[in-house]
């Protein structure tokens, strides 16, 4: 059998399509690598795994919110607050199991995977820009071959677990078993987030799973995690930073001047300033003492000058006078310290005080302790006039300290440049309330006798804080339930981490003399340990023993109360969640215009120190930072300054700028320069 074949040309013949495309490569070359999408979850498959364990959670709803004032109740709620803050964030619905509906977890220690506990999450992180478009991304350079981090993994598939203690949750001895129950849906709320970025939010369910209710100790058993199918939503804008309202200054977030003036964003001054600030306790007011130096202008002082200091007082009423303060002053320069002594006016109350070198004579109106400390200035050395101040009536012990800077200048130099200082205070009221910390003490009691009577009082020991950095301050204070003083002994020891204790000395003393409710503040680095500095390490713990003596008709029995405070590594006293920017209002060229001088996030204050000695005994030690900043600007521009806070949200307000205190009037140097 013979078959022919014939071949013909067909036109417009189509080819049939392929039945699999590839959208984009399995791997990126070499020089594109980011590890932006590596994920390994383990090599052991779990098991007993029900549906709604691994099905992503699914995400019924995103809602922004910004709300100024609290909504609305239906019906009104009698007794409903206000909002000091506002809210700023989005809402999330989410759904965990289908309708919503609870899951009870198992319970029976029998059971072969053992108790199985849920924990939900939503994770939520700026949305860059993603690397396989053909757009710019955010991400790592170019043939970058480092490993894959997995704190930068989309879903972490084996996050960290608490470690539970199984037979205390779930005591099968006694039958009282706790049942685990997972709650079908949620609402979750993300506040804080970056303004106006878009956010990826990721819901997940993790189960912890193989907890043994038989063994003892703890356990974190193992992980499970859902899927998560991302939404993206913009964030809000953030609410504004609302006025400090003079009703309720527990709420303030608005830098003010004071305590004592909080709608008054700051002091600014062409002359030093500080104050000093005494909180509020039981039946006494606040108090407070401000000094605004006069004189010598500007803080500016000369080799021929003669000491004579000029300031203005401010006390915290109308009614208060300098009788009910004690105050020290004294001009400090390295090694010279010249003494001083406070001329009050008439009045003896708020206004004009003159101080004056003490040691002055009529022949002699400079003593040789100014003379001696002006013979080494140079011209821009700086000196400080230091204020010890304490209250008249009080605990003894407590006192703050005020600086105001002083420079030496040449004021006949044939040139000097068109220039004035500027000196700023101001405090941030939220940053104050970050600064409280819970009082460490410890109380026993201590046998008495009086009138023939034996009686058992209680003491208590209290130190300021629980924990301490090697480079912070420790307030330590003793107090008797009825308020007698009687003198006692503290001795300070060091324990390691190995339980071995050695014994401190404070300026060479072992024991360290203490009268009851005084309080008694000096640096961890002044203790020593031998004829060295004591070193502290993290984790070590600081041994306060108050020995409290037999005495002749006072103590029966001799006494001891030990307070035990940990060492850590870290900083004890935060930072201030926040950014402040200093505003110049000036006037240059006849156009006025407002300039940043200033800017920066989290500035470490000038000093942070206690406000109330009292604190101690009630549990909550306050604290307040003082920030004291300094501008130089051409003569005669500057008109007002103002401090503008950014917080870490985005949070901000827009401050009027606070009118300049200029006690003399600008200097001019056109004379001078025309002279050359």
């Amino acid at each position: 059998m013979i078959t022919n074949f014939a071949f013909g040309l067909v036109p417009d013949v189509q080819a049939p399509r392929t039945l699999a495309r590839r959208v984009f490569r399995l791997r990126s070359p070499v020089s594109q690598l980011r590890f932006r999408d590596g994920r390994f979850g383990g090599a052991v498959m779990p098991g007993a795994i029900k549906p709604f364990e691994l099905a992503p959670p699914q995400t019924a709803g995103v809602q922004p919110l910004r709300l100024d004032q609290r909504p609305a109740t239906m019906p009104p709620a009698s007794t409903a607050t206000t909002w000091p803050w506002g809210l700023a964030g989005l809402r999330a619905s989410i759904r965990f199991t289908d309708h919503g509906e609870g899951v009870a977890g198992r319970v029976i220690a029998s059971d072969q995977d053992g108790i199985a506990l849920w924990w939900q999450g939503l994770h939520h992180a700026v949305q860059y820009r993603s690397a396989l478009g053909v757009d710019p991304a955010a991400g790592l350079p170019p043939d970058f071959r480092s490993p894959p981090i997995r704190g930068f993994l989309p879903v972490l598939p084996d996050p960290p677990l608490p470690a539970l203690d199984a037979a205390a949750l779930f005591p099968a001895a006694t039958g009282a078993w706790r049942q685990p129950v997972l709650p079908g849906s949620i609402r979750a709320t993300v506040v804080g987030a970056r303004p106006g970025a878009f956010l990826s939010l990721r819901p997940q369910l993790t189960r912890q799973s193989g907890l043994d209710a038989a063994a003892p100790g703890q356990q974190r058993g193992t992980a499970l995690t859902s899927g998560s199918v991302p939404v993206q939503h913009r964030a809000p804008r953030p609410i504004s930073l609302p006025p400090n309202d003079p009703a309720d200054l527990e709420h303030a977030l608005q830098p003010w001047a004071s305590w004592f003036e909080p709608q008054r964003g700051l002091v600014a001054r062409t002359e030093p300033t500080d104050e000093s600030f005494f909180a509020a306790t039981g039946t006494q007011p606040a108090h407070r003492l401000q000094i605004k130096l006069i004189s010598p202008a500007r803080g500016q002082i000369e080799t021929t000058w003669n000491g004579v200091i000029i300031a203005d007082l401010t006390f915290d009423g109308p009614q208060a006078t300098f009788d009910e303060w004690n105050v020290s002053v004294e001009l400090v320069r390295g090694g010279h310290t010249v003494p001083y002594d406070v001329a009050p006016p008439a009045s003896r109350g708020a206004g004009r005080y003159t101080f004056h070198p003490r040691g002055a004579a009529a022949t002699s109106p400079i003593p040789q302790a100014l003379f001696d400390l002006l013979s080494t200035l140079a011209p821009g050395d700086l000196v400080e006039l230091t204020s010890r101040v304490t209250r008249a009536a009080g605990a003894d012990g407590f006192f703050q300290r005020l600086s105001l800077p002083m420079r030496a200048v040449d004021l006949g130099a044939p040139s000097r440049l068109p220039l004035e200082p500027f000196f700023v205070l101001f405090e941030d009221p939220e940053y104050n309330r970050l600064l409280s910390s819970p009082s460490n003490n410890s109380s026993g009691l201590v046998k008495t006798v009086a009138g023939g009577q034996l009686t058992m009082r209680l003491v208590t020991l209290a130190a300021d804080r629980a924990e301490y950095d090697p480079s912070a301050q420790l307030a330590v204070r003793y107090d008797w339930e009825d308020d007698r003083s009687h003198p006692a002994e503290l001795s300070i020891d060091l324990v390691d981490l190995a339980g071995l204790a050695r014994p401190l000395t404070l300026l060479g003393a072992r024991a360290i003399a203490l009268q009851a409710h005084t309080l008694k503040v000096f640096p961890l680095a002044a203790l020593r340990d031998g004829e060295a500095p004591a070193q502290l390490a993290d984790g070590d713990t600081l041994l306060l023993k108050l020995r409290i003596p037999v005495s002749a008709g006072a103590i029966v029995e001799e006494a001891s109360i030990v307070v035990a405070a940990g060492i850590v590594s870290r900083p004890v006293t935060p930072v201030p969640q926040a950014a402040y920017a200093l505003l110049r209002r000036q006037v240059v060229a006849s156009q006025a215009q407002v300039e940043c001088v200033r800017f920066a996030w989290s500035p470490p204050p000038t000093r942070v120190e206690l406000v109330c000695p009292e604190d101690l005994r009630t549990g909550m030690v306050r604290r307040r930072a003082v920030f004291l900043w300094t501008d130089t600007a051409r003569t005669a521009t500057a008109t007002g300054f103002a401090v503008q806070k950014l917080t870490l949200s985005g949070s901000t307000h827009f401050p009027e700028p606070s009118e300049l205190e200029r006690t003399h009037a600008s200097f001019s140097v056109s004379s001078r320069t025309s002279k050359r």
